[in-house]
């Protein structure tokens, strides 16, 4: 009895794990999906990817599943492009990819507008520590992005972070035309004010 009993519970739990593993396989996205986002990637007027009607879930597997391929086979441009449409969905599952992008240092301008338009904690904090790269193009974009940060989804403490950190950067910032860029960004987050037309902008111009 006892091995008839352990048998079957065996049984069940193969095909417990039998069925699990057919949803994972079929929620896996197929190369047609892969290719079609290959192709809005690579059209020369940007795309809305907020407004595309790929399932959420497929969106996410998809651009990462590109960006890491892009990586692997030296495509720097879906490499990029893929960061880039990350940003435009505003999905903070994207958050972890584009910091890691960011800080292997080999597109920061293009992760740092990507973290502006993806609204947590974690994108401030990034988006801090590239205000002070040594790249004055990559500072730039980190400055629009901590600008573009929706706060009212975040908590206090994160804006008054932000303000400072571009407040500290005010002190050390050897570019002019970047002190101006500072300014703008803190007058925008702390009164909505515009004094630089990029920050009405959606897109940040590379």
């Amino acid at each position: 009895m006892n091995g008839r009993m352990k048998m079957k519970k065996l049984l069940s739990t193969a095909m417990i794990v039998a069925i699990l593993l057919v949803g994972v396989k079929a929620m896996a996205i197929d190369q047609d999906t892969v290719d079609q986002m290959k192709f809005f990637l690579s059209q020369p007027e940007p795309m809305n990817w907020a407004e595309m009607q790929f399932p959420k879930g497929v969106l996410v597997e998809g651009l990462a599943e590109i960006h890491q391929s892009g990586i692997a086979d030296g495509d720097e441009f879906m490499r990029d492009q893929s960061v880039w449409a990350m940003g435009e969905t505003g999905y903070a599952e994207f958050v972890p990819t584009v910091i890691q992008y960011l800080d292997s240092d080999v597109n920061g301008a293009i992760a740092c507008f990507a973290l502006g338009k993806l609204w947590s904690a974690e994108s401030v904090d990034a988006l801090i520590g590239a205000s002070g790269h040594e790249d004055r193009f990559v500072r730039e974009a980190a400055y629009w992005g901590l600008a573009k940060m929706n706060y009212y989804q975040l908590e206090d403490e994160v804006k008054e972070k932000a303000v400072n950190a571009l407040n500290a950067r005010l002190e050390v910032e050897d570019e002019d035309w970047l002190v101006e860029k500072i300014q703008a960004s803190i007058t925008y987050i702390e009164t909505g004010i515009v004094t630089d037309e990029s920050l009405t902008d959606s897109d940040f111009v590379l």
